[in-house]
């Protein structure tokens, strides 16, 4: 089992939300000024996880009309505004992003420091491998459609457009050092999962989803015990993944062996009912 005496300690939730931010910039354009940083991927306007701000200062925060301005520049042509904060944002940040009408989730962080538990084979037909080819690609389009279709029932929400999942899984494509992990039951694509070796000890595995009628089979433990395993033979010590707050994987995360270590908080300002979102 791999060592991870240099990932627990007082500091790790700080690293964990470093190694978030380095995750969601993958393939992202970064800057920094105007008192906050800001991730942006002009191929992907569509995609939160592609267009952010992050690092803000609290000067800026304290300033109403100077922060609402800064982040009306820095979306310009994107259609939404999306600040990530964390256990080191300063309270004013996140008092002025409630008060200028954002909403936020709520992403519960958990770190894998032992191995997973054995865990039996998943039921029926079952083969996972990488996504290399276009056909991978694009069944991976289709399942992320479903997970969108999926959500957007859960919340009332109208369906998105298949362009949505289209952005997303291409900039998925566009993070250097990623691997998405397709699998297949019967031979038909059914569930997926994406899996990076990260960065300061800590590897991380995300974007689980498996189409709802091969749920319960095995499958998504199938998934992360690949994931896993691909990032601690890269290297990584320990494992990170994410989970909503009001959603239930997190059970299955704990179960794994995955410990809750911090709560990332993602502020965006709700957009107009006929605009898009991912």
């Amino acid at each position: 089992m791999p060592s991870s005496e240099s990932v627990i300690g007082d500091d790790l939730a700080a690293r964990v939300a470093r190694v978030y931010l380095a995750q969601r910039s993958l393939g992202c354009d970064v800057t920094n000024g105007d008192g906050l940083a800001l991730a942006r991927n002009t191929e992907t306007p569509l995609i939160y996880d592609s267009n952010f701000a992050f690092d803000v200062a609290p000067g800026l925060a304290a300033d109403r009309s100077a922060f609402a301005d800064v982040l009306a520049a820095g979306f310009d042509g994107v259609g939404h505004q999306k600040v990530v904060c964390d256990a080191g944002t300063a309270p004013i940040v996140e008092a002025r992003l409630a008060a200028l009408g954002f909403e936020v989730e709520q992403i519960l962080q958990m770190v894998l420091e032992g191995p997973l538990p054995a865990a039996p084979a998943p039921r029926g037909d079952v083969a996972i491998h990488a996504a290399e080819t276009e056909a991978d690609w694009a069944a991976l389009v289709r399942l992320q459609h479903a997970n969108f279709a999926e959500k957007a029932a859960s919340g009332g929400r109208a369906p998105l457009e298949i362009a949505v999942a289209e952005q997303m899984v291409h900039s998925w494509r566009m993070k250097a050092g990623m691997r998405f992990w397709l699998a297949s039951s019967e031979g038909e694509p059914c569930a997926y999962l994406g899996s990076w070796t990260g960065c300061e000890g800590l590897g991380m595995v995300e974007y689980l989803f498996t189409d709802p009628t091969r749920r319960h089979r095995g499958i998504a433990t199938a998934l992360i015990s690949q994931g896993v395993g691909a990032v601690r033979e890269a290297g990584a010590e320990a494992v990170l993944i994410g989970a909503d707050v009001e959603d239930t994987p997190k059970q299955m995360y704990l179960d794994l062996g995955f410990r809750p270590v911090c709560i990332v908080r993602e502020w965006l300002r709700p957009l107009p009912p006929d605009v898009a979102e991912g």
